[in-house]
């Protein structure tokens, strides 16, 4: 959309007639009078990749921090067992700072992430690739059958691709990260190479898949429950009050951390034994849910639940209360 700044700023760039003409998105040369120069191209799109980039790493080190923080009780029997002590020592400390102070701060948080990185941009891409050609079927098969190539089904096509990527990378995180470092990964390689030498193909390619079935059912209830309560807040408060946002984020985060328990499930099922061990730790999901009640209380359902309500509505509010301030600081001055 064309404003005022972009305006000047591609004025700004019109070459004068003596000089050299600018390489442009035509190619140049004459005829080329309303092609845009390459440099305020660029100069227009910096500001969003970069807000782009920083956005996405910020995401990567929140999700890899609270995928360590959910399976931090993992972490702490394999540590158990390693010093030969009969059972883990009850946890006092919350979850991320016992993760921070045994992995030695940020730095250990973070070992890996590289790789990590690389491989989740590479699967979330080829995960869009194969959404995408499953909505262009759409239009080569029967009207009878567009019903199941709405989203929930689309996901659920992709559920193998989503299931393998899940088990690679908390495997290598949790093995990379591990104290003491007795099974770490050289790369994500080895980790699949130790799946496809313990786990079956029907295990690798479905395993958790009551468990994401039942965390986009859950979605879509509350998906259908938010817009009512939504109306109702906002009548109650008054559409103008400044509490408002605040009120209608908190109903979100509600809704964000009663996904947790899904999430930290499906990261403990999909953890390996450590070796000489083999196979996973848990024969199925309720074998996971029953023993981590029994052993670690139920608050450890909810274990990491503030880093996606932090990063997904917290931060969003309180940028919105920023602006405003600032706006309100920014107030234009009356007439002489």
């Amino acid at each position: 959309m064309a404003t005022p700044h972009n305006d000047a700023v591609l004025e700004s760039m019109i070459p004068d007639p003596d000089e050299a003409p600018p390489q442009t998105l035509s190619g140049g040369g004459a005829g080329a009078g309303d092609a845009v120069p390459l440099a305020a191209v660029a100069l227009l799109l910096a500001p969003h990749v970069a807000r782009w980039v920083l956005a996405s790493l910020a995401s990567f080190v929140v999700e890899r921090v609270g995928k360590l923080v959910a399976v931090e009780g993992e972490a702490a029997k394999d540590a158990a067992a390693a010093t030969e002590t009969a059972a883990a020592p009850k946890r006092q400390l919350p979850a991320i700072v016992a993760a921070h102070h045994r992995l030695g701060g940020l730095g250990g948080l973070l070992r890996g992430a590289k790789v990590s990185l690389a491989f989740q941009v590479g699967t979330s891409v080829l995960d869009a690739l194969l959404i995408a050609l499953l909505r262009r079927a759409v239009h080569r098969v029967p009207a009878r059958f567009h019903l199941l190539l709405i989203p929930p089904y689309l996901a659920a096509a992709t559920l193998p691709l989503r299931t393998v990527r899940n088990l690679l990378t908390t495997n290598y995180i949790c093995g990379v990260v591990a104290d003491p470092p007795r099974y770490c990964y050289g790369s994500v390689g080895d980790v699949w190479r130790r799946l496809c030498a313990e786990l079956p193909l029907r295990e690798r390619l479905t395993l958790g898949w009551e468990l994401d079935l039942c965390n986009r059912y859950l979605a879509i209830g509350l998906g259908a429950a938010l817009q009512p309560l939504f109306v109702a807040v906002r009548d109650r408060m008054g559409p103008r009050s400044a509490w408002l946002p605040a009120a209608l984020v908190a109903l979100l985060a509600a809704c964000t951390a009663l996904h947790q328990p899904f999430t930290v499930l499906t990261l403990r099922l999909s953890l390996l034994r450590p070796p000489p061990a083999r196979a996973l730790r848990y024969s199925s999901a309720w074998d996971c849910l029953c023993t981590l009640v029994r052993e670690e209380g139920v608050g450890a359902l909810f274990a990491g639940w503030y880093c996606p309500v932090a990063w997904q509505h917290l931060l969003p509010l309180l940028q919105v209360y920023l602006v405003a301030l600032g706006g309100a600081w920014r107030a234009p001055e009356s007439p002489p």
